[in-house]
């Protein structure tokens, strides 16, 4: 599954993150300012990021996972792993290249850029950024792999 984590854009990735790290929290609540520190990113960054993450885990639970209250970030019994994993396949199913993927392990190449124009609406430009992110990744995990 560390392949396909590649595949999601990079805010998607920081959430990814982000929530990992809740998850090994030994207690269920940490300083906004811990996280800023340790991700280096900015409270509104930060706090954008927790936004995201509550959104679409409650478009999958229905209920929130994370509060900011007086400057900690508290969250509730639902983040699991369980729910990690959840949010990891959501947005693996929302990537791009996931469809460049499914096509080429379907008939083993890449398709035309006509086909995900007609298919998925792409315009040249997506598609061949799109086409050089899978080939990469894939090239890194062939490399990995030998």
């Amino acid at each position: 599954m560390i392949i396909l984590f590649h595949f999601l854009n990079n805010y998607d990735q920081e959430k990814i993150k982000l929530l990992d790290r809740i998850i090994d929290l030994p207690k269920s609540e940490i300083l906004l300012t811990d996280l800023q520190n340790e991700f280096g990113l900015s409270e509104y960054k930060i706090t954008s990021l927790l936004d995201s993450l509550n959104a679409d885990i409650k478009f999958l639970t229905l209920k929130p996972a994370f509060t900011v209250q007086y400057h900690y970030v508290v969250s509730n019994p639902l983040v699991t792993r369980k729910l990690f994993n959840q949010l990891k396949n959501y947005y693996f199913s929302l990537a791009a290249q996931k469809e460049l993927l499914k096509l080429s392990l379907g008939n083993g190449q890449l398709p035309p850029f006509k086909q995900m124009e007609i298919n998925f609406g792409w315009n040249k430009t997506t598609f061949y950024q799109q086409k050089r992110k899978l080939q990469q990744l894939l090239a890194e995990f062939l490399h990995g792999r030998q």
